[in-house]
């Protein structure tokens, strides 16, 4: 006599497993998303930070950095203010750097005696005032947010 295999049960572990996998698919897709809207919102803020600045770069360049960190204090970031560092000494790797621009060869001077440009970058990183961005899903595999 022929010993029949049962299958019972199979289906449910099948079942359990696609569903963890794809529930895992959505959170990485929801996180991802929501990165890529933080990192337009930093983009965001930063371009209207610089027209701010710029707008002034040519009167007071101290009116200028204010009138920058002020415009990205009023945008969110992962509904948080956008906060930059004013970068007195116009470091090129501060947040707002002012110089010239050049559009014929595209270089942007931060050392130019006329300025006439403001070039703000928007950081969301550990060492930032800002802070990394949180994610949603991601703490469930011990990565609980995300620097731009």
């Amino acid at each position: 006599m022929e010993k029949r295999r049962t299958y019972r049960g199979v289906a449910a572990v099948w079942y359990a497993l696609s569903l963890t996998v794809i529930l895992g698919l959505i959170g990485l897709s929801i996180d991802i998303g929501h990165s890529m809207y933080v990192a337009q919102q930093l983009q965001h803020g930063a371009d209207a930070a610089a027209l701010a600045g710029a707008q002034l770069v040519r009167d007071d360049l101290a009116l200028a950095r204010l009138a920058a960190m002020d415009v990205a204090q009023r945008n969110l970031v992962a509904n948080q203010p956008l906060i930059l560092a004013d970068n007195q000494f116009n470091d090129f790797s501060g947040d707002i750097v002012v110089g010239r621009y050049d559009q014929k060869t595209g270089q942007f001077d931060p050392d130019s005696p006329a300025p006439n440009a403001v070039k703000v970058v928007a950081r969301k990183t550990a060492d930032s005032a800002n802070g990394e961005a949180p994610l949603f899903f991601g703490q469930l595999f011990g990565i609980s947010s995300v620097g731009f």
